[in-house]
């Protein structure tokens, strides 16, 4: 059997090659966006904010929402106030935004996700919405729309909507 011995000056490279290797896989998956594992280990200074988005859905499509004055179509939902739960914050924000009265007790944790906001994070908390009027009372110039994973993320849909059409579909919950 015959034996190689390589020269000192190719283990050293082949060395640096690896370390070069690793240190730019390492700097890649840094400078994305916060992935839903590491999101919950983020601490109050890392974070812009937190928001609690509401995930409505009746015949396997989502509720999307575009209030007066925004370009875009969103799930309905908004800031957590201070000392206020994401459940509190879905149950004030979805009398708000679209008059409609739900039962807290029948919000599911579903999903945490992080969005790059200025140079901090933005802690999103969806829930799924069991009981829910059918009753929406919008103001004039808001406008609701009922999608399913087919809308085309080009047309006017914000962060939020994209990502929870993204997910709902991922888990079947949509169409």
């Amino acid at each position: 059997m015959k034996k190689y011995i390589y020269p000192p000056a190719f283990a050293i490279t082949t060395l640096i090659l690896c370390g070069l290797i690793a240190s730019h896989l390492i700097s890649q998956n840094k400078n994305k966006n916060t992935s839903i594992n590491d999101c919950k280990d983020l601490t109050s200074s890392q974070l812009d904010s937190e928001r609690a988005q509401a995930i409505l859905i009746k015949d396997r499509k989502l509720l999307a929402i575009r209030l007066s004055g925004e370009t875009n179509y969103s799930v309905p939902g908004g800031h957590i106030e201070l000392g206020e739960s994401p459940q509190q914050a879905i149950h004030r924000e979805l009398l708000e935004e679209a008059g409609i009265k739900s039962n807290p007790q029948s919000y599911k944790y579903y999903k945490t996700t992080c969005q790059p906001k200025s140079s901090k994070q933005q802690r999103i908390y969806y829930y799924l919405v069991g009981h829910w009027e059918d009753n929406i009372k919008l103001n004039t110039n808001d406008k609701i729309k009922w999608v399913d994973s087919s809308y085309d993320s080009k047309k006017k849909a914000d962060e939020d909507l994209k990502s929870a059409i993204y997910y709902l579909k991922q888990d079947n919950l949509i169409d």
